[in-house]
């Protein structure tokens, strides 16, 4: 599938007390080509499911190229992201018409836990206003990208 990926990114201090309630999914997440503030291809593994990403250049706003592949070919191509991965468990929790994806990191990122947001255009991803429990916004900190955390 093809579009805009437009969303906003924060720093959550603890998981809100209700996600308890909600069964996380497992990400394994590998990067095959990363261009230096540009494009990057990656594979995703999200429980049973798997995919291949193109995606391109900025921070709030991005072109995005997903397709849904098997496990044989995310096998294969898992191989050639070693050295270039992330592991995370997410959680979804709804946010009055809003989808708030909460991904909880392990290995040299355990304890991180950051909060996305996906918004159908820019106006409404800036008129957002974040709940209380939200913590600092990093959206355009290019510090917290998977792709960068992935080294």
């Amino acid at each position: 599938m093809m579009g805009w990926e437009i969303e906003r990114k924060f720093i959550i201090g603890r998981l809100p007390g209700d996600i308890t309630r909600t069964k996380p999914v497992n990400i394994s997440q590998g990067y095959l080509i990363l261009c230096k503030n540009g494009p990057e291809l990656r594979i995703r593994s999200m429980g049973k499911r798997y995919y291949l990403t193109i995606k391109g250049e900025g921070l709030l706003k991005r072109k995005e190229i997903e397709t849904e592949i098997t496990k044989a070919p995310f096998n294969n191509l898992w191989l050639h992201t070693e050295g270039k991965r992330i592991e995370k468990q997410r959680y979804s929790i709804n946010y009055g018409s809003r989808k708030i994806y909460i991904d909880e990191f392990a290995g040299k990122y355990a304890g991180l836990v950051i909060a996305e947001i996906e918004f159908p255009n820019e106006k409404q991803a800036i008129e957002f206003d974040p709940p209380p429990w939200f913590g600092k916004e990093i959206t355009h900190n290019s510090k917290y990208r998977n792709r960068n955390m992935a080294y």
